[in-house]
């Protein structure tokens, strides 16, 4: 039985491929329909900008979380005091939050294992979180085209207001005496019909597009203290 060369098939796999796709173009053109691979472009680049500002959250809530917690146990190994899990999750929280926010307005942030966050040409951005649903997000993607502008959701805060640091909650552990996670979500009993999450929104006026996400809450993120 004859082997055949498995970059041989590849190759032959991207032309058919290529010409499939060339073919397709040209039967379109000829159909008169215009093909706006700018605007292709930029809903591409609305979509990974969105999974990068959001990969930067997470990144900002982990090395906060760590640097707080270990913040908090070497206070305790010069004091000699008892460790305490309410103290260790207010001291990680807040320095979690406290990262978290130097990302408002699409800031650059670096963090010591130098994750960069970088803003993109012709868009805005906006971190936020609050509290809302599928329906509110497919309405906030089409005001923002019809206003012009990036939105968040109503009654949603910058992600640097206070009330995010709600929002980072570690997983309790079975001896409740260590973290070694977290997940980002909201929880209040007024909003029992709306998830609280972290979110971003996404515009390009240039293009006229659009974007909304946020962090799934069941999202839970390793904390390593080292």
């Amino acid at each position: 039985m004859l082997m055949q060369n498995p970059r041989s098939l590849g190759f032959v796999s991207f032309i058919l491929v290529f010409v499939s796709i060339s073919l397709l173009l040209i039967l379109l053109r000829f159909q008169g329909v215009q093909i706006n691979l700018s605007k292709a472009i930029a809903v591409e680049q609305a979509y990974y900008l969105q999974m990068n500002a959001k990969e930067a959250v997470l990144e900002a809530a982990r090395s906060g979380s760590q640097e707080g917690l270990k913040q908090y146990l070497a206070e305790l190994a010069i004091s000699g005091s008892k460790f305490n899990i309410d103290s260790a999750y207010s001291r990680a929280r807040a320095e979690a939050h406290r990262r978290m926010a130097l990302l408002d307005n699409f800031w650059s942030f670096e963090s010591s294992e130098s994750f960069e966050l970088v803003a993109v040409p012709d868009f805005e951005t906006r971190l936020w979180c609050g509290y809302t649903d599928s329906i509110e997000l497919e309405s906030i993607k089409l005001r923002m085209l019809q206003e012009g502008t990036v939105l968040s959701c109503n009654g949603c805060d910058s992600i640097s207001s206070f009330k995010c640091i709600d929002f980072v909650n570690f997983v309790p552990q079975p001896d409740f005496l260590s973290i070694n996670s977290f997940y980002l979500e909201g929880r209040s009993p007024f909003y029992l019909l709306k998830h609280g999450v972290v979110g971003v929104s996404v515009y390009s006026k240039k293009f006229n597009v659009s974007g909304v996400s946020y962090i799934p809450p069941s999202k839970h993120i390793e904390v390593k203290i080292i």
